[in-house]
């Protein structure tokens, strides 16, 4: 009875205290160790893990310079069929778990750059705190002790700044640079005013506050100016020495620069106010069409024109579920579609015609995914799954809507991928240029050729793959300079860049080689389209987008 009352009861012992997962049990692992980690990965992206076991040793004594590490090996798992783009460190047991699947919303760098100054940092973090009695309470209560103080007393703000800033420093990008990073923050400073420190940390159901990213960088980066490099370790030393302390990271901080965590705040962002001027826009001619009905945060994104009397838009907001809408001229508004787990990132309509790609989950491995090509008929109403179990990213119409053109990104390969609107098979595919990361493509030339962004070690480049002679052709040179949210029209390129500071529309004209500015907002403009010779773009405010 004893024996039988066991089977019946339900708990779940797990061997690792954290644990994100597990993979598929058909993969096959290898690993390879270094001088600083042990690489855990599938067999079949052998020459890739070992590329990013070489891109680790380089970065590790840049990342810990002014953070001094644990020297003994980190295990580094490397997951290769998740659609999710991510990076994780874990200390019980300790570990990094780098998910490898670049997101379309990189900026210009090689997303395993960005991963491993990234995460690289946040282990390096977790070494700091691993002294004094911090560590001698993990004889005690094992690896989660560390665990325990970190969340008990360093703020996510600092983690997640730390980390910005470092993979900012280690390369020529980073979202230090992105005007788009630091807009939320200054519009809100310049705009609105300083709020309160734990405002500004906690947010608001009320007014929009910046992520814990945007605010840690802008703190880190004006402390380690101020005070020097070794302030944050400092900072957290204090905390690993003394967690009997009510507050030993306020501590740490008050005792290197003489204020509290709450004055460093204080005083930070009022250093950001000064050295942010208000901007004067110098050629913007808004009509404002989303509706001012709304009494919190809202976003209207992707925003495009589908017919004279209506626009289409992407709602975002503290108080909705995210929805597709149509906005009349009389700024009325009507939801047409509640998207489920979708990629932010391309959103294409043509005629009355939406499509999209969504996360599709494994039901058995948690590290199994994919993604499925969604369309929607704003006229039937109807709802279709086009492509189920791809790996296709930032789907995009063909002038006429019969093609859909993808970016595919596989374990070992980048590929453009055309399929057809009607069913979903797969008609033409390339791969990349030296296989490198393809970020939103779209047709042009009347659909005899495919556009797009390539992510290489150099920057970001606009390309040209022919498809009736099927070759790939540079457009320009490659740059650091952010470019995003391409599209075509009359033998020009329009797109997204802050190359003077601010995020602004731009084109590129092919006929004569020149770029010029074409929309002018005052903290930001993205998400640009055109419908009968009409520019419609999205301009970021301190209420609404």
């Amino acid at each position: 009875v004893l024996i039988l009352l066991l089977f019946l009861i339900s708990r779940q012992i797990q061997a690792q205290y954290y644990s994100l997962g597990q993979e598929a049990a058909s993969i096959r692992w290898k690993q390879i160790k270094t001088a600083h980690f042990q690489l855990i990965f599938p067999q079949e992206t052998e020459e890739r893990s070992q590329e990013i076991a070489s891109l680790l040793e380089h970065s590790f004594n840049l990342v810990s310079e002014t953070m001094p590490a644990d020297v003994k090996r980190i295990p580094v798992i490397l997951h290769y069929e998740s659609v999710i783009s991510n990076g994780n460190v874990i200390w019980a047991p300790r570990r990094i778990e780098l998910f490898l699947t670049p997101t379309q919303h990189s900026y210009a760098d090689v997303w395993e750059n960005q991963l491993a100054s990234h995460e690289l940092r946040h282990y390096v973090q977790l070494s700091s705190l691993n002294q004094g009695i911090t560590k001698y309470l993990q004889y005690f209560f094992g690896e989660q002790a560390l665990g325990a103080v970190l969340g008990l007393y360093i703020p996510l703000w600092f983690l997640e700044g730390d980390a910005v800033l470092t993979e900012t420093l280690l390369s020529n990008s980073g979202r230090g640079r992105l005007a788009a990073f630091e807009m939320p923050l200054k519009t809100q400073i310049l705009e609105k005013g300083i709020y309160s420190y734990e405002k500004a940390v906690f947010g608001s159901y009320k007014d929009f506050t910046p992520d814990y990213y945007c605010l840690g960088y802008h703190l880190v980066t004006t402390g380690r100016k101020n005070y020097g490099a070794a302030f944050w370790h400092n900072t957290l030393e204090n905390v690993a020495r003394k967690p009997y302390a009510i507050t030993p990271f306020s501590g740490g901080i008050k005792k290197q620069s003489g204020f509290s965590k709450k004055a460093f705040y204080q005083n930070s962002i009022q250093e950001l106010e000064k050295g942010w001027d208000k901007q004067k826009a110098d050629n913007e001619h808004n009509t404002i069409i989303s509706p001012d009905k709304n009494k919190t945060y809202t976003s209207y994104i992707h925003a495009q024109k589908i017919d004279d009397r209506h626009f289409f838009a992407l709602k975002k907001g503290h108080r909705a579920i995210d929805a597709f809408v149509l906005i009349g001229k009389d700024k009325k508004e009507k939801n047409i579609h509640y998207p489920g787990f979708y990629f932010n990132e391309k959103i294409s309509v043509k005629n009355n015609m939406i499509i999209w790609a969504e996360k599709q989950y494994d039901a058995r491995w948690d590290h199994r995914s994919w993604t499925k090509i969604m369309l929607f008929d704003i006229e039937k109403k109807r709802l279709q799954t086009l492509c189920k179990k791809s790996k296709y990213f930032a789907p995009s119409f063909s002038s006429d809507g019969e093609k859909i053109v993808c970016s595919e990104v596989l374990k070992t390969e980048n590929n453009l991928v055309i399929i057809s609107a009607d069913n979903g098979e797969r008609l033409k595919e390339v791969q990349s240029p030296d296989n490198v990361f393809i970020q939103t493509p779209f047709f042009a030339k009347g659909d005899s050729a495919v556009f797009c962004i390539l992510i290489s070690p150099l920057g970001k480049a606009f390309y040209e793959y022919d498809l009736i002679q099927e070759k790939w052709e540079i457009i320009g040179e490659p740059s650091f300079t952010e470019i995003k949210n391409p599209f075509y029209y009359q033998n020009t390129i329009f797109f997204t860049s802050d190359m003077y500071g601010v995020d602004n529309i731009y084109a590129y004209s092919l006929s004569n080689d020149s770029i010029y500015r074409v929309v002018s907002a005052k903290y930001g403009a993205d998400y640009a389209s055109i419908f009968k010779d009409s520019l419609v773009s999205v301009s970021y405010t301190h209420l609404t987008l």
